[in-house]
């Protein structure tokens, strides 16, 4: 007989190891397929389908934060530029704070929703108070996040310095003339 686990011929419901010459002392009990337990683990982060996850949670995503940035401050450089010289510091600094505002609500909703995900560590809010690229990379780190808000911000923002460049070199084109 090959070495291995047999049936005990002592007791029964219990095997004892043959190693190939005679019994050992080495004893167990017997496990049919009927008592073996087979231990299922439950996925450690639940992430919902994108088709049925509900619409608020998709509108207090973090890809919007990159987008609403973006578009605020494109929108609001030709509009301070046409405005007078002595009021530019005053509604800089007041689109600052706004602009502040709303990310750290949308970074606190944010963080909430991903607790809700049973995420195990959240980042801060307060991240998104340096800027949204800090905050949506310290976002990125989370097991179970999703990386796709950091790419398009960081597209967005390629595209903005992109566009910055380029109207300078047109400008400097223009003055040259």
């Amino acid at each position: 007989m090959e070495e291995g686990w047999y049936p005990d011929p002592e007791r029964g419901g219990v095997e004892r190891w043959w190693d190939g010459l005679a019994w050992t002392d080495f004893r167990r009990h017997t496990v049919t397929p009927e008592t073996r337990r087979v231990v299922e683990r439950a996925p450690l982060v639940h992430r919902p389908d994108d088709a049925t996850r509900p619409l608020a949670v998709l509108v207090g995503s973090p890809v919007w934060v990159g987008f609403l940035y973006w578009f605020v401050s494109m929108l609001t450089v030709p509009w301070l530029v046409r405005m007078p010289l002595a009021e530019r510091p005053l509604v800089k600094l007041g689109f600052l704070a706004l602009m502040l505002l709303v990310l750290a609500v949308v970074a606190t909703y944010d963080a909430r929703t991903l607790r809700a995900r049973s995420s195990a560590s959240v980042p801060s809010p307060l991240w998104a108070l340096a800027t949204p690229i800090t905050y949506l990379a310290r976002r990125a780190r989370v097991e179970g996040a999703d990386r796709a808000p950091l790419l398009i911000h960081l597209g967005l923002l390629v595209i903005s310095v992109l566009g910055v460049l380029l109207g300078i070199s047109l400008g400097i084109a223009h003055l040259a003339m």
